[in-house]
């Protein structure tokens, strides 16, 4: 027979299931959601304290900081680096303490156990009470050994030597304060673009083009000057050198110093997203929340 379904049997409360209603509820799922402009990093602010650079600062990596930020992280990293070096060396005496004495102890079961030897057998020899049972075999002492029990020799979780080098906070590479560079950029005016009126990051401009500098163009640093240029810009200049100058390794010069500058010692300086997916940063912010379980 066909089972007949009454009127409100989709809808009852006793499945093991939960409705949309209570997963919503819960929060069920993974919550995804869009990150604005207002969410994502300045080209011109510090990576530690994300406020306007002062005295910036920049790793070979492209990295901005503020001169007292950096500074305060490298001297903070040499501290740390000399306790883990002042905990490690003490780790190496008290394991070289540990295995003397374990040596010592070594030394002094194996003359125990040479004399008990010793002694049995002249106890034997001369009919006098042994040490050992009715049928010559010496007792053992129980050990009683416990996976609970600390052994007094059980050494520390072994500590490795650290690293003497200072990284980068944001990079995490290897960086010291004589390779940080003083960045230079152009302070924009009223008359180097309209956009100052409606930009709020219209703070720099391009010494060449005069551009208002965001998030959105690609910058170079120099290293040897540190002045910051778009990256058009110094592609046209070095393709403009590069023609009157074939036999040589330098490639451009400076439009500010005219100091000339190699390929290599243009850095790419990192900045954040403008809020579109076309920068390829990644926009969205994924919380993972627990499977709900009857």
């Amino acid at each position: 027979k066909r089972e007949i379904m009454s009127r409100h049997s989709k809808n009852k409360t006793s499945s093991g299931r939960f409705t949309y209603s209570e997963r919503q509820e819960l929060g069920y799922g993974t919550k995804v959601e869009r990150l604005g402009k207002d969410s994502l990093k300045a080209f011109d602010s510090c990576c530690i304290c994300l406020n306007s650079l002062i005295s910036p600062l920049s790793c070979t990596k492209g990295h901005l900081y503020c001169k007292e930020c950096i500074y305060t992280s490298l001297v903070m990293q040499k501290k740390q680096i000399k306790e883990k070096e002042k905990e490690w060396l003490q780790q190496l005496e008290k394991n070289k303490q540990l295995d003397e004495t374990k040596r010592l102890k070594q030394v002094e079961d194996e003359l125990k156990v040479f004399e008990s030897n010793n002694v049995t057998y002249l106890d034997n020899t001369n009919g006098g009470a042994s040490s050992s049972n009715s049928n010559g075999v010496k007792e053992m002492e129980p050990k009683l050994n416990s996976f609970w029990v600390v052994s007094p020799q059980s050494k520390e979780s072994e500590k490795n030597k650290p690293d003497n080098h200072t990284m980068c906070p944001e990079g995490g590479h290897q960086i010291r304060m004589k390779q940080l560079i003083a960045v230079k950029f152009k302070q924009a005016t009223g008359e180097d673009s309209v956009a100052l009126s409606t930009s709020v990051q219209a703070k720099y401009c391009c010494p060449i083009c005069d551009k208002i500098l965001t998030n959105s163009h690609s910058l170079k640093l120099l290293k040897r000057c540190g002045h910051v240029f778009c990256e058009s810009c110094i592609k046209r200049t070095m393709e403009g050198d590069n023609k009157k100058k074939d036999e040589k390794q330098v490639v451009g010069s400076c439009f500010v110093c005219a100091k000339e500058f190699e390929s290599h010692e243009a850095i790419s300086l990192q900045r954040g997203g403008t809020g579109f997916s076309g920068l390829g940063q990644t926009l969205e912010a994924k919380k993972y929340t627990p499977t709900a379980i009857i």
